[in-house]
């Protein structure tokens, strides 16, 4: 045999790659080399398996967009529910404040306002 002899010692060495072929676009090509000497059954098997994975990885990705919608959508129902709520409760109050205040000018007592109204005595005599 002609050429340089390897010794053994290094064979350990020849297996890995150099530090200046570890680059990304170099470890693609790596991958594509150990996928082209698959046999025929293997490429089959790890194209299937490459296939299944992709599809688990849209399944969850699908189910997260779809997840994120939903939740979207809730929320804001429940922030609309909440604001017509609060927005209600505070129409109440403002009539209630309101009433007492024409109360208070005809001379009603705080105790009777506040019976009428349902407000506090401490929020009648505020007013």
């Amino acid at each position: 045999m002609e050429g340089k002899y390897i010794n053994p010692r290094n064979l350990l060495r020849l297996m890995e790659r150099p530090a200046a072929l570890q680059e990304r676009v170099f470890t693609r090509f790596f991958e594509q080399a150990e996928i082209a000497k698959l046999t025929p059954d293997e490429r089959f098997d790890y194209e299937e398996s490459v296939k299944v994975y992709r599809d688990l990885i849209n399944v969850v990705r699908t189910a997260k967009q779809k997840g994120h919608r939903a939740g979207l959508e809730e929320g804001l129902e429940k922030g609309r529910a909440e604001g017509l709520e609060k927005g209600r409760a505070e129409g109440v109050l403002q009539a209630k404040i309101e009433d007492a205040m024409k109360m208070k000018r005809k001379g009603f007592s705080d105790n009777d306002i506040a019976e009428i109204t349902g407000l506090s005595l401490e929020e009648v005599s505020q007013i």
